[in-house]
């Protein structure tokens, strides 16, 4: 789904929106360092715990040499009949949508969560220029239509598009197969559970779809 996992040195162990397990999938079963949620019930909160550092909302951090710029995006962020909330907000809590670029061991990472809209300019768009990877929403019956992620992409051109909340195995809810998107962006693509990549590696590299 939307869920990654992110390694580097000195420690950083980052998890990308955990999920549970209702979804069909099976959770992560380990702790990481640094947890990401792109998508949170509250507009604005850093938790801690015995386990792990969690960022959810926007604002910027450092975390053992990573630099992450949280972009509240309040006009995705309203209760709806799709989130379970009532439409005028009474009796529950609003939720927020955060959007973030992380800059790890030199490589900008551009983490666009579960959007319907694309970023409408701005500072957001601004610092998701350059972008090395851009992970972002790849079923544009839920999300953001792939053919306005094929603007995004030739805007900030990115070398690697990840593409999230697409069909996979187990996944109960309905999404696209991942093949329109690969058809739409009209780049190449291969099929790979884990990245490993260093910043040289990118210089000269093709963009393309993981």
């Amino acid at each position: 789904d939307g869920c990654f996992r992110i390694e580097a040195s000195l420690g950083l162990d980052v998890l990308i929106d955990p999920f549970e397990a209702k979804t069909g999938l099976t959770p992560p079963r380990f702790h990481p360092a640094l947890v990401i949620k792109t998508l949170s019930d509250k507009f604005f909160e850093l938790e801690e715990n015995a386990q792990s550092l969690v960022i959810k909302g926007g604002g910027e951090y450092e975390f053992r040499g990573a630099e992450i710029r949280g972009f509240g995006l309040e006009k995705e962020s309203i209760p709806t009949k799709e989130s379970g909330l009532r439409s005028d907000g009474v009796g529950a809590d609003k939720f927020t949508k955060t959007a973030y670029v992380l800059n790890i061991e030199e490589i900008k990472i551009g983490l666009v969560g579960p959007i319907n809209n694309p970023p409408a300019g701005g500072e957001f768009l601004d610092a998701l220029a350059g972008s090395d990877i851009l992970i972002i929403p790849g079923d544009g019956s839920h999300y953001i239509s792939a053919d306005e992620v094929y603007k995004l992409f030739k805007k900030i051109e990115p070398k690697i598009i990840i593409p999230t909340f697409i069909r996979v195995p187990e996944l109960k809810r309905d999404a696209l197969d991942v093949k329109e998107f690969i058809k739409t962006m009209g780049i190449n693509s291969e099929i790979a559970d884990k990245l490993t990549i260093k910043k040289k590696e990118l210089v000269d590299m093709k963009p393309k779809i993981l």
